[in-house]
This record gives C-alpha cells, structure tokens and sequence, in this order.
C-alpha cells in the first residue's frame, strides 16, 4: 500500500507537470525545457521497474514521430565538433523524447486530459495576447497610424518585444487557441460557454491584427474545416459560411494591420532594383530554396552547409539592407529536402499522412493539422524551439489520445506488464 500510494503521488504530480508544460507560450524557453525535463522523470519513476518495456512499446507505435529527424542525430554523431549540427540537434532533442514519455503519463482519462492541457495552452496563449494588448493600448501604440505603415512594422516589432514570440509563432498559437476555444466553448454551457467564446472571437481578433498571413488564412481554413464536419443542416452550413465570407471581408477593410500587410508596400530592395515588398523576398527565398533542393535532392547538404549553399545563391541577388544568413528557406518542408534530401521528406510527409488519419475524428486534431501543415509552407516552424513544442507536445498528445493504448498492469515486485 506505501508502494502504491507513492506511485500516485508522483503520477499526480507527473500530471500537473504536464499541464504546466502547456503553458510554454508563456514561459521562459529555459523554463520549458526544465520543466520537460522533470516531466519525462515522473513519468520515469512513475512507472519504474517497467518503463523500459513501455519505451520499447511506444516507440513501436510512435516511432515514425521520430523518423523524420534521425538524419539530425545522425549528422551530430559524425561531426560532434560542428556547432551548427549541434545546435541542429538540439532542437530537435524534444521530437525524439515527447514520443516516447508523454504516453507513459497518459494512461487514464485521456480525453479529459487532453481537453484540460489544451484549455491551459489557450488560456496561456489568451493571457499573453491581452498582456499584450493592454501594453500597446496604454502607450498609444495602436493610436498611431505609423504601426500600421510599411506592412505593420512597428506593430509587429512591439508585439515581439512584449510577447518574446515571433509574431508568426504568436500567431501560430493564438489561432489555434482561438479555433480549440470555439471548440471548448460549443461543447459547454452557461458562463463557461460565454467566456470560451468570447475568448475565442478576442484571439481570432488578435490573430489577424498580428497580419501574419498563412496564420490567418489557417484561421479561417480552421473555422471553414470546423463548420463542414459539424452536424449542422446545409442551410445553416451556408448561412455561416457567408457570415464567415463577410467577417473576412469585413476584416480586411477595418483591420489596418491585415490590409496594409496584404497589400504591402515596403521600401525593401535587392541592390541595383526597385522598392519592391516582402512578397517579392519570399519569391526569391523560395527560388533560392529550390534551386539549391535541385542540385542536391538526393542526400541533401546537411543542416551544417545547408545556409551557405542558400547564401551562395543570395549573394548575387544582394540584399539591400538584411545579412542573408536570416534567411533560412521559410518553408520546413524545403528545410528537411535542403538538409537531408528527398528521403526524409518523403517520411516527414508521410508522419503528417499518418496524424491525419489518427487524427480523422478529432476536431481538435483537424485544427492543429490544418494550422501546422499551412504555417510550414511558409516558415521552417521546426528550425525554432517554440515551432518544436507546438509540434511535438500537441502532436504527441493529439495522437496519443486518440490512439487505442494497451493497458499496463501493475504486478507487485516485478513493475508492469501490457496485456
């Protein structure tokens, strides 16, 4: 009896570990990770005795999560000395863990589980975004008309400096929030009803004001995705999808950020040309990209020459007023064909094929695909460790609680046994 009453302790606190865990929106990186850390110890402990069969078990069953970024640990086992593949590496340490630990503590009521770490994640991500709010409301940023010019610049800038995200990342979060609230919000009642959906409208709101464009055209792809498998009648189907067509409209033309980003006009040039915009720099970044896939599509460059074959091709275009090492390929599908080839592309494919089909019944799992498959044509979302949590936690945990998980039977002396 001491025995058990210990294990549920530390499984208890193994599991408010892990909803502190999706609150990294907010945390410190450093913090995060400590946290992670002391997550796959209670999970260790918790199931000591046993924990190496269940790692064997998980990876079975998870193991093309971590596939996809072996040629990472494979680079950094050869040149251990290079910085680059090992930072490289680093990054990606939580893809190659959260697979096979968090299933360990998601053994009991999944889908309450799951609801709750995704409640934390949006109300984290809600609380960061009204911080944020109030902060440009009291300085009289968003009084100004100057943080809306030149494609919401300043705006964008501030948001960074008061939120610590990129505000692709930021947005990233916020709209998915936004879509697992409205979800959260249709399944509850009364005030709790009210207040999701309320929250969710303010983080849609936030969404579009940050003017990332592939977050808000997730956004709407979300709420479109929603609306199609809802149970509702064709009528009301097509009665809010012209309220959708009309709130997006609507938007556009209000919301100065959004309009000026779309329609951007940005005194930015390649030395020599004209004032061109920030869609004309994705345009050559992208050409550069697939340039430099063409030449070595088969086995890549590795992630240590991967940037200084994008430079070779940057130079020439030269940049007017940016370094071109920030430029990685903004696409994370580019950045694994760039690094490692079209192998392991194919695989990282394959994973998404894969969570799409585990994910098929879940609402929330069609936002989070739709967010991260849309974001990922546009940014290497995984070449950031804030890209590697939104993956890697939410992915395992969708995943996870979706999946039929063998049951694991406590046997005295001996640890566990599935049957």
């Amino acid at each position: 009896m001491p025995d058990s009453g210990h294990r549920n302790l530390v499984e208890r606190i193994g599991n408010y570990l892990l909803l502190i865990l999706f609150t990294f929106p907010l945390l410190p990186l450093k913090m995060s990770n400590v946290i992670f850390m002391l997550v796959i110890f209670m999970s260790l402990m918790t199931h000591k005795g046993g924990w190496p069969g269940m790692l064997w078990s998980n990876f079975k069953r998870y193991g093309l999560f971590i596939l996809p970024f072996l040629p990472y640990l494979g680079e950094f086992i050869l040149f251990p000395g290079d910085p680059v593949a090992r930072f490289s590496f680093e990054k990606k340490l939580l893809l190659f863990s959260a697979p096979l630990i968090l299933p360990m503590i998601l053994q009991g009521d999944r889908e309450k589980t799951l609801h709750r770490c995704l409640q934390v994640f949006s109300v984290s991500t809600l609380v960061l975004s009204l911080y944020s709010i109030l902060i440009l409301l009291s300085d009289g940023t968003l009084s100004d008309e100057k943080t809306f010019a030149n494609g919401a610049y300043i705006l964008r800038t501030r948001m960074e400096e008061l939120s610590c995200l990129h505000p692709t990342y930021h947005a990233l979060f916020s709209g998915s929030a936004a879509l697992f609230l409205l979800i959260s919000g249709m399944r509850s009642s009364g005030l709790i009803r009210w207040i999701s959906l309320s929250g969710s409208a303010f983080l849609a709101f936030f969404t579009l004001l940050l003017s990332a464009r592939m977050p808000a055209v997730a956004l709407v792809a979300g709420g479109a995705a929603l609306l199609l498998t809802s149970g509702l009648s064709l009528k009301k189907k097509i009665t809010l999808t012209a309220g959708i067509i009309v709130t997006v409209v609507l938007a556009f033309l209000s919301i100065p950020s959004l309009h000026n980003r779309i329609l951007e006009r940005k005194t930015v040039s390649w030395r020599g040309s004209s004032p061109t915009s920030t869609y004309t720099e994705r345009s050559e970044i992208l050409s550069c990209a697939v340039k430099v896939f063409k030449e070595h599509w088969l086995t890549g460059t590795g992630s240590r020459k991967s940037q200084h074959y994008l430079d070779q091709c940057y130079d020439p275009r030269k940049f007017f007023d940016y370094s071109p090492d920030k430029y990685n390929p903004h696409n994370q599908y580019l950045s694994i064909a760039l690094a490692y080839g079209i192998f392991p592309l194919l695989i990282f494919i394959l994973l998404l094929v894969k969570l799409a089909m585990a994910l098929r019944k879940s609402k929330e799992g069609l936002v989070f695909l739709i967010f991260f498959v849309f974001v990922s044509l546009t940014e290497s979302l995984l070449e950031r460790q804030m890209g590697v949590y939104y993956f890697g936690i939410l992915g395992v945990v969708l995943w996870t609680s979706s999946a039929i998980l063998p049951k694991w039977e406590h046997v005295p002396g001996s640890g566990i046994r599935e049957h």
